[in-house]
Formats: C-alpha cells, sequence, structure tokens
C-alpha cells in the first residue's frame, strides 16, 4: 500500500457525516445529563424544608374552644427525607403597644404528639396540615393586660399577636428548632375574638411569610 492509499484509509476513518456528528453529540449530552443526574440524586445531599401558612380562620373545637385554625403547607425540595416533629404556638402583645414584648414577654406551648406530628416527608413533596390554635390562654391573661379602647365596636379590646413554631429533623439527624414570624393580629373581648387577619397583607396570594424550617 502507498502512503497515497494509506492517506486515503485514514481519511474514510475520521471522516463523519453530519449525522454522524449529531448523533455523537447527542450521546455526550445524554451521558452528561446520566451522570449530573446520578450526583444530584445519589451523591450530593440536599435539605431544603419549608413551611407556609395558607390560611387562617377563626372557629371552635370540639371542646367548644375558641381559636384560630391554621392550615399549613410543609414543602420538602431537597432530595433527602425530613421529618417534622413538632409544631407550636406563641402570642405576644404587638412591640408598638405601650406593654412592649420584653416587658409582658411571650407565652404559648408546643405540640410533641398530636395527629398528624411527627412525620416524615419524602424529597420534593408536599403535605397540607390543619392545626388548631386555642385562644384559652389569651382570655386567663386578659386580667394581666391593658386593654385599648376601639372606636369600630365602640368597646375595649385586647391586642396580640400569634406565631408558630417548628422543630424538624434533618437527613444529618440534626435537629433544628424555629421560631416563626410573628403573622397574625387578633383582637379579643373579654368572650370573643373579635378581629383578626395577617399582619402584613402586602399581597392577596401570600399574605403569609415562607418560613424555612432547615437548609444546606
Amino acid at each position: 500500500m502507498n502512503k497515497k492509499d494509506s492517506d486515503n484509509s485514514l481519511s474514510k476513518l475520521f471522516s463523519f457525516s453530519f449525522k454522524d456528528s449529531v448523533a455523537i453529540i447527542l450521546s455526550v449530552l445524554a451521558f452528561t445529563v446520566s451522570v449530573l443526574s446520578f450526583y444530584y440524586s445519589n451523591i450530593r445531599t440536599r435539605d431544603n424544608l419549608a413551611a407556609r401558612v395558607i390560611d387562617m380562620d377563626s372557629g371552635l373545637d370540639s371542646n367548644n374552644v375558641q381559636g384560630l385554625m391554621a392550615q399549613i403547607a410543609f414543602v420538602n425540595s431537597g432530595n433527602r427525607q425530613a421529618i417534622v416533629s413538632t409544631i407550636g404556638y406563641s402570642f405576644q402583645r404587638p412591640t408598638s403597644d405601650t406593654v412592649t414584648k420584653s416587658s409582658y414577654g411571650a407565652f404559648g406551648r408546643n405540640y410533641h404528639r398530636i395527629k398528624p406530628f411527627p412525620f416524615i416527608l419524602p424529597p420534593n413533596e408536599m403535605r397540607l396540615v390543619d392545626f388548631f390554635i386555642p385562644c384559652d390562654q389569651l382570655f386567663r391573661r386578659l386580667s394581666f393586660v391593658t386593654p385599648v379602647f376601639d372606636s369600630i365596636s365602640n368597646d375595649t379590646i385586647y391586642n396580640f399577636e400569634c406565631a408558630l413554631n417548628f422543630t424538624s429533623v434533618d437527613s444529618r439527624g440534626e435537629v433544628h428548632f424555629i421560631n416563626g414570624p410573628y403573622i397574625e393580629a387578633i383582637e379579643i373581648d373579654k368572650e370573643f375574638i373579635t378581629r383578626f387577619g395577617p399582619l402584613n397583607d402586602t399581597t392577596k396570594l401570600n399574605p403569609y411569610p415562607l418560613t424555612t424550617l432547615h437548609s444546606n
């Protein structure tokens, strides 16, 4: 075989048609996507659990206790399971009130074994939970609180703010306790809740903030 025949053979060996080139490029891209998908799904650990209050309404529970019914969405956008172990609530006087938070303090309680808590939330899933917040503690504390005069109801009322707190566990077994922001303003008289609503209702779609429970 002379040099010319050898060069022609090499040229044929390394010459690709447009169709062959496209097929090779697509194969390389598919392989790259598969490797990245495997890495993000099985090797890289990403914990990201959040909660948002969807809605609140006043009402009575089965024991005729007046309170607030909160509908809460838990969202696990990470690639590992997450545990929501407890939920709680707290009340305080408004920070703009003459009775400041530091002098009055906050009060409430945590729930450890009420349905559906604790529960495991798989990766990339959401769960909607109803949670009742009893306001009987508010009524018991009215004698220690200075009321304000309300020109709308022509009566004296008591102002409070409500917040939720959460305890969660990430995929590494670390426990996270998050005090959520105060989200609900409550006005009550001596017997009934008169008015309540979001503190910062800047948008009708998401009046309540998204609270990150744990993330890495």
